[in-house]
Formats: C-alpha cells, structure tokens, sequence
C-alpha cells in the first residue's frame, strides 16, 4: 500500500515556509546585508570574492555610467561620491554645517549633490547602495526576498527615516521596520552574550554618533535613554588632520577634486595610527610634501571631537537617571571605535568597565537586524523569546501663542507612543487653526525644528478659549510621526505625515539639544517669552471688551487706557525688555480685567432690577 503523506499541525514551525528578512545596516561609510541561515544563525553575506563590507560609494564612468561600491574603485572612476547618508532629509541651509568633498546644490527647495554626470539627491544614491545589496542577497540566498529591517541612526530624525523607507522603496524594497543602530547592536550581543543587567552602546559610524543606555531584563530590552549627534563621525576625524595639514602647506582654498584626495589619504593615516605609533601622511605635490603625524599629534587635533562625544554620553546618563557606576559594560560598535583614542577615552569614561567588541564592530549592526527582522517574521525559530522597548530621541510639540513650544512627547519616551491634549483658540470668532509640528528640547520657537505645518478648518465660532482642540501626536515603531487634531464638538479633524516633503530650515540636531531647558539663560529667555504672551493676550482682551463696551466708562478714562495699551505695544515690539516693566503692566492690565468683570456683572444686575421694578409697575397698572 502507498503511504500517503500528511503534514505537520499548522501551528508548528516547518522549515522549508521560514520567511526570510533581510537585515541592512544603510552606513555612510560602509554598509552591509544580512539573514537567518537554515541554521537559525546570523550570517552576513558576501560577495563573489568573499567580501562582506561594501563601500557606500557610487562612481560615473565616461559615458556616465553609475557603479556602486567595490566597482566604483575598481574600475576607475572618474569621480566618485561618498558619504551622502549624513545628508539624507537635509535641507540645503541645513546641509551648510556639514563638510563635503563635493558641491551642494538646492533645485525647487530640495537637497541635490551635483557631479558632472547630473545632480542627485542623498535618496537616490542611497536607493543604488540598497540595490547592490539586494543584488548580492538573492545571488546568495537563491530567491527572491523583499522584506528588510534597516537600521538608522538613533538621532536620525523624522524626514531622515521617511527618505530611507523611499529610497528603499525606489528599488521595490518592502520595509517591515526602521531600527536603531545602537538597538540592532546590543540584539546581536544580547542573544546568548549579554549577562542582565545595564548596558551602554557606543556606536561610532563614518558620519554619525550614537549613545544609547540598554537594560536587559528577562528577555525584555529597554531602551532607557539615547543620544548623539548626527554631524560626528569618522569622517570628522579625517577632516581634523586634512584641515592640520592645509593650515600647515597652505592658506588656499583648495578645491572639491583635492579635499576629497586628502580625506582620502587622511582615512589612510588614521588607519595607520591605530596599530602604530605615527604615520606619514603624503601630500599631493599641489599642497607640499609629505608630514610625520604622530599619536599625540592626532589626539590634540581631535581633542574638540571627544568633548562633543563626552557631552554626549553625559546627556544620556543624565536623561536615564544612572551614574557610570550602574553600567556593567560598553558594546561598541562601528569602525571607527577601532581607533586607540576612542577606545581610550571609553575605558577612562566608564571607569575601566568591559568593552565589548569581540562581535565584529563593522557586522553587528546588521546581524543585530537580521536577529530582529526573524524574531518579528518567524516568532519561534528564535529559541528564546524576547521583546525590544525603544524610545525617541527628542522631544515633539506645537506652537502656541507667543512663540512658545508646548512639548506633547517628550525625548526618550517609549515607542510606539501616543499622547493628547487639549487646546483652545486665540481670538473671538476664530475658526481656522494653524498646527505648527517642532522637535526639539526648547520652550522658544526660534530654537526648535520646524517639521511641518497643517490647517484644521471650520471651527464654530466661538468666544476666545471656549473651543477645545485635541491633538494627538503617535510614534510608530518605526520612529515615524501622525499628528491629528479634531474639534470635539462637531468631531471635524485634520492631520499630517510628517515626511520628507518638509525641509528643515535651523541649525543641525546638536544644536537642538544645547538649547535643553537645563541652561538658565534659555530658562530666562522662556520665561520672557511667556510673561510677553500673557501680557499680549491680556492687551487682546482690553480691546475687545473696550470696543463692546465702551460705555461701561468715561472718557478720560477710556483714553488713560488707551494711551496704556500702545505703550504696552511698543514694549512687546522691543528689543530689550523688561521683565520687571512687563509683570507690572500683567498687573494692571489683569485688574482691570477684573474691574471691567464686576462692572459688567453690575450693569447686568442694575438692568433686571429695573426690568423687575417695571414688570411690578406694569402688571399693578392692569
């Protein structure tokens, strides 16, 4: 007799239907592709010749011709771009903060880095990086595979991760989920490494820096607190010796075709110092000769980095409420931690603690996100379960009157997250609102992150602060932003997306964080802020009950008051205020707030005593 075949129980786990997920860590300098094996093991793949790191370049050849990584160099290109990651969702005005080693063009308001075979945008040089990356996958994997968890940033903000999902998307990529470097890391040390207890993950990349405080607890990763700066990388580094060595040989500008030269030898030099003691560093004959740069030499041309670093980790430490003594060891991750001074700097910041780097620094990112990517796909290949708690790197708020940042979500909050409030309008009558979405850590417009704007229409007209406005912001899992507001009376809402259609017009993402509420001179400059709010808003309503009521006093009266309110104008539209000036016209402006109340509650009472005496009059008449 046959025997005839019967499955498994749906519910078991069969090997031959194990979905595959890609994990991508999308570097600036270099990047990489990895899965789960049929062995249930990370492994990150290669190429035909064995290599697993690719370089996030792209390269033109004459008749303009696009290779990426390993090709771009091996086959002589005639101009090659590196590095554009650290300009992916910038604007242009933005972008000026930033080195590049080619020129920044701005085209209808967007971003675009101009060579000699056309301009492209950060998106889509990062959309020919993700490609190659695919290409090698399937060519090693045998199949089709479109899933992918890539890994970004922990400061990278909103439209930095919206132009990641779009450039992976340009190349028909499906992605399940956004997931933070330092995050990724301390997963892939975290499966059969990692002890319980707190961690700190150091993440050094070629543009950017990370530091993020983990706490490992039953399975359960928590993300307590994360820092950084998108702007402080490996590539700072080469640039300290590039500007040494110009200021040594020249006072010249020198052009995109020589600084690019140069970052590349300086990449060489810095290379070379890690394992020795100096390096020469070989000018091209336009600049001067040739320089012996030593390790000393290094960390004083450097030293400006590390304090940025330094505050850095000082700022999560604070944010998590730890001392250094409650850290039980330091992952570090990205090349660049390889450099002795880095390394030297942990160890003495963390007073000795374990660095933990015996997972290749370069590879662990991406391991880390092909160990999520099959936890989130295949639940039970994994033989121990777990759960991943981020947060979100900086605070998010709305506008509201006088310039001021009214924080709905505040930085490190878990995610995904969902919070509301309550709002009300400025003016009678109003009935159109301006919702205007900042990040940032300061209670002062001006200081903060302009992300978007939107319009919630149709209010019913109301009296000033009588409406209620409910504005929800919610954070994917992802990082990414809705934020909605509905009247409540009619339930007619509004909202918006924030993605990369909004170009951010301020000072880089550092800069967000020194103007923190923890310095007394921006907590003066609030302050003022708010006291000129208040005193503007009290002026708003004098007017309004003047040109109402006006017959509640007498003329003389009436233009003392006047004569108040412009002087209180001029003040409001002054440089240099008073704090002491403006609380004493809050003062009088609120009491005869309070005058012009009990004068009205008067007249009301003296008008239905005389309708009272009249109805009496009248009904003894009949």
């Amino acid at each position: 007799m046959e025997l005839l075949q019967i499955s498994e129980p749906s519910g078991q786990f069969c090997e031959k239907h194990k979905k595959i997920i890609l994990g991508i860590d999308l570097g600036t300098t270099n990047s990489l592709v990895a899965f789960i094996n049929d062995n249930d093991s990370p492994e990150v793949l290669c190429d035909d010749f064995n290599r697993s790191l690719f370089p996030s370049v792209v390269g033109f050849l004459d008749d303009g011709k696009m290779l990426t990584s390993h090709k771009a160099f091996e086959l002589n290109s005639n101009e090659i771009v590196s590095s554009f990651k650290k300009f992916m969702g910038r604007s242009f005005e933005d972008s000026k903060y930033l080195h590049s080693t080619y020129e920044l063009l701005e085209k209808e308001g967007i971003l675009k880095i101009h060579t000699s075979y056309g301009d492209f945008t950060p998106l889509e040089l990062s959309s020919k990086i993700l490609s190659h990356l695919y290409k090698i996958a399937i060519n090693r994997i045998g199949r089709e595979v479109k899933d992918v968890i890539i890994t970004v940033p922990a400061y990278f903000n909103e439209t930095q991760r919206q132009d990641t999902i779009l450039a992976a998307r340009l190349v028909g990529l499906n992605v399940i989920r956004l997931l933070n470097e330092p995050t990724a890391a301390a997963i892939a040390y975290g499966i059969g490494n990692l002890k319980e207890g707190i961690y700190a993950v150091f993440d050094l990349g070629g543009g950017t820096f990370d530091i993020s405080i983990l706490k490992l607890m039953e399975g359960v990763f928590d993300v307590i607190a994360t820092s950084g700066d998108n702007a402080l990388g490996g590539d700072d580094f080469d640039l300290a010796i590039v500007d040494y060595v110009i200021n040594l040989f020249t006072k010249n500008e020198v052009s995109f075709e020589e600084k690019s030269n140069l970052m590349r030898i300086a990449k060489e030099t810095r290379e070379c110092l890690t394992n020795n003691d100096s390096a020469l560093f070989y000018t091209p004959s336009e600049i001067g000769s040739h320089i012996e740069i030593s390790n000393s030499t290094f960390y004083e041309i450097v030293d400006p980095l590390i304090k940025r670093i330094s505050k850095c980790i000082k700022r999560s430490l604070v944010d998590a409420k730890l001392r250094i003594d409650d850290i039980c060891g330091v992952i570090m991750v990205g090349g660049s931690t390889r450099m002795p001074i880095v390394r030297d700097f942990v160890s003495n910041y963390f007073k000795k603690k374990d660095l933990l780097s015996n997972i290749d620094p370069d590879k662990v990112v991406a391991i880390g996100a092909a160990l999520y990517g099959d936890m989130l796909l295949n639940r039970n290949s994994l033989s121990k379960e777990w759960q991943l708690l981020d947060v979100t790197p900086l605070s998010l708020g709305i506008e509201v009157s006088g310039g001021l940042v009214e924080r709905i979500i505040h930085r490190n909050s878990k995610i995904p997250v969902s919070h509301s409030q309550d709002f009300t309008t400025m003016r009678d009558g109003q009935t159109a609102m301006k919702i205007h979405v900042l990040q940032g850590e300061s209670d002062v417009v001006e200081k903060c992150r302009s992300l978007s704007y939107f319009e919630l229409n149709n209010i019913p007209a109301m009296p000033a602060g009588k409406a209620r406005i409910n504005i929800t912001f919610q954070i994917d899992s992802d990082g990414l932003l809705l934020v909605s507001a509905k009247e409540k009376s009619t339930g007619l809402g509004s909202s918006v997306i924030v993605n990369n259609l909004n170009r951010m017009l301020h000072e880089d993402i550092r800069s967000l964080l020194q103007s923190d509420n923890n310095n007394l001179e921006n907590k003066d400059s609030s302050q003022l802020h708010k006291l000129k709010s208040r005193l503007r808003s009290l002026v708003n309503s004098i007017n309004s009950i003047l040109d109402a009521d006006y017959s509640l006093i007498g003329d003389h009266e009436s233009s003392y008051i006047q004569d108040r309110i412009m002087i209180a104008n001029k003040m409001l539209n002054a440089q240099d205020i008073n704090s002491n000036k403006l609380m004493d016209d809050i003062n009088y402006f609120s009491l005869l707030a309070e005058n012009f109340a009990k004068l009205k509650i008067n007249r009301s009472l003296q008008e239905t005593l005389l309708n009272k005496k009249f109805n009496y009059q009248y009904s003894k008449n009949i």
